[in-house]
């Protein structure tokens, strides 16, 4: 088996899965500012510090006290390391590099002995140009430098300029060397900024990760976010024995109509527009994991951790204990300042790290809104719930639906096509008054109640309500009918009233027993005069004093 070399970039031997190969030749292409240079340094300085093995950096255009300072920023100090006869810097042409190749006095070979070099970059390999324009004879010597250095024992990085941010042509070069790593980036609207990708166009002899990769330039060099990749998984008896198991809502009423609560391992989406309570539906998920000593994890775009704090305590005063005892975990970021696949690759970290059981994602529609295009979403949606899955994270998402009232088809609801469970909450009017509603829309592979009810706001959070029964059209945001609780409310003590008239009618009551009855009649009358002067808008006082 080849041996691999790891370039000691975060990220980016995981693409690698391991690292290059030792002695090949991997070429490295963008535009201006895209991070060639930098990753090229990184290379070799962390193949000193991390891997003892000696570098050479050839540069065409940059003066070593350039370099140097460049460098530094990152906290590489080169001049150091050249002092400590680790590294050598040669700032040289390309007819004197050609030259060097084609000497019998081995002078690069000299330098390698020297150090103990293993590794070298050349920067760049674009200045070749100004030896000649023929592309035979160009072809000819990027041969005559890549075997040079292969023959050297090198494992040689070159850098190489490209004029646009899309390249679609394929430059002979990529077809010369072993490995083609690619690096771009592209500017986003608003105050996003630019969005960096690499990708790994081939690897001779090895496997990677393929796709496109977005990374950083940071403090410390390049950080490269591989893209999420679930494992494909077999079907095995054990799983079809393994029996469903249910997680509590934390939600009075909720658990009733999911048949026992959310299915444990498996993805909720939670529906609705602004305002409906979907992230308090989902608080109380975490904080009923957190009674039962399962760490919890949220991730919020839009609500700061203090105030999600605030209402956490609402609901349950021991949030902050759980907090401090590591029970729930909070992490505030802003949509503009993370690549979609950035997050998810730390989301994973996160899971596996401090051993998550639930996960709320507030929102899906925030998470994903940056992704270059709908399909790349969808991708990553579907990606997120398999790598939770595979974790054993029950998951519940939030998602927004632009219309305050309503709606008309499952479909509507983006992102319902990769979760388990689809819950909808929702406002509707009913007798002139703004009331939400919760449904379950759907479950996979169980069963659940399909009543639409009422979702109550209380001080400690939320609960499920009754049926609106007696109403259609609640779904859509326009029910019809007559609300049976308010039926109620007036045939009972019209029922009562009916009674007490037919008890009187027998005529066996002394005259002490006459008087309470009547009174009791009357409270009853009264009793519906109020709830018909509340009904029409009727001032009740006013109607009394008129009587």
């Amino acid at each position: 088996m080849s041996e691999k070399v790891a370039t000691g970039i975060p990220g980016l031997d995981e693409i690698f899965q391991g690292g290059v190969l030792r002695g090949s030749s991997v070429l490295v292409e963008g535009p201006p500012g895209s991070g060639k240079t930098t990753l090229g340094l990184q290379f070799v300085v962390h193949g000193i510090l991390q891997f003892g093995e000696g570098g050479i950096v050839i540069t065409f255009e940059q003066f070593p006290d350039q370099l140097y300072r460049d460098a530094l920023s990152f906290g590489w100090d080169l001049k150091r390391l050249e002092e400590d006869g680790k590294l050598r810097v040669v700032c040289t042409s390309p007819p004197v590099l050609e030259r060097m190749l084609r000497s019998t006095d081995g002078m690069l070979e000299k330098m390698r002995d020297e150090i103990g070099a293993r590794r070298i970059v050349v920067d760049s390999i674009t200045h070749l140009h100004r030896i000649t324009d023929n592309l035979i004879l160009l072809r000819e010597l990027v041969h005559t430098l890549v075997n040079g250095l292969k023959l050297l024992g090198f494992t040689a990085l070159l850098t190489k300029e490209v004029t646009t941010h899309e390249p679609t042509a394929i430059d002979f070069e990529e077809y010369v060397v072993d490995t083609v790593i690619r690096l771009n980036y592209v500017s986003l609207p608003g105050t996003a900024g630019a969005r960096r990708w690499l990708e790994v166009r081939k690897a001779r002899g090895q496997s990677y990760i393929d796709g496109r990769h977005p990374y950083r330039i940071t403090e410390s060099g390049l950080h490269v976010f591989p893209c999420p990749r679930p494992k494909r998984r077999e079907l095995t008896t054990r799983r079809l024995k393994k029996a469903v198991e249910r997680v509590s809502s934390g939600v009075a009423g909720l658990d009733e109509i999911l048949m026992g609560g959310y299915v444990r391992n498996t993805t909720t989406l939670i529906a609705g527009p602004s305002g409906a309570g979907k992230t308090m539906l989902s608080l109380h998920f975490l904080l009923s994991g957190a009674q039962m000593r399962e760490r919890g994890f949220l991730l919020t775009f839009q609500e700061s951790p203090w105030r999600v704090i605030q209402t956490m305590s609402a609901i349950d005063h021991n949030a902050h204990k759980y907090i401090r005892q590591g029970l729930l975990r909070i992490e505030h970021l802003l949509p503009t300042s993370l690549s979609p696949e950035e997050v998810i690759f730390n989301l994973v970290k996160w899971c596996e790290e401090l051993r998550i059981k639930r996960l709320v994602i507030d929102s899906i529609s925030d998470l994903l809104s940056l992704a270059e295009n709908e399909d790349v979403a969808h991708d990553l949606a579907y990606s997120l719930v398999k790598l939770m899955e595979e974790r054993a994270v029950t998951t519940l998402m939030t998602y927004e639906l632009k219309q305050v009232t309503g709606i008309t088809s499952i479909s509507e609801i983006g992102f319902s096509f990769i979760a388990d469970t689809v819950i909808y909450i929702g406002f509707t009017e009913v007798e002139s008054e703004v009331a939400k509603v919760i449904s379950v829309l759907k479950l996979r592979g169980g069963i659940h109640q399909t009543d639409l009810r009422r979702l109550i706001v209380t001080e400690k959070g939320l609960k499920v309500g009754t049926k609106f029964t007696g109403l259609t059209g609640v779904l859509m945001g326009a029910p019809m009918g007559h609300y049976r609780e308010t039926v109620d409310e007036l045939l009972q003590p019209l029922t009562f009233v009916s009674d007490f008239i037919d008890m009187l009618a027998e005529g066996k009551f002394d005259e002490d027993a006459k008087r309470e009855l009547l009174s009791n009649m009357k409270e009853q009358v009264l009793k519906v005069m109020r709830a018909l002067c509340e009904k029409y808008e009727v001032d009740y006082e006013e109607l009394l004093e008129g009587a």
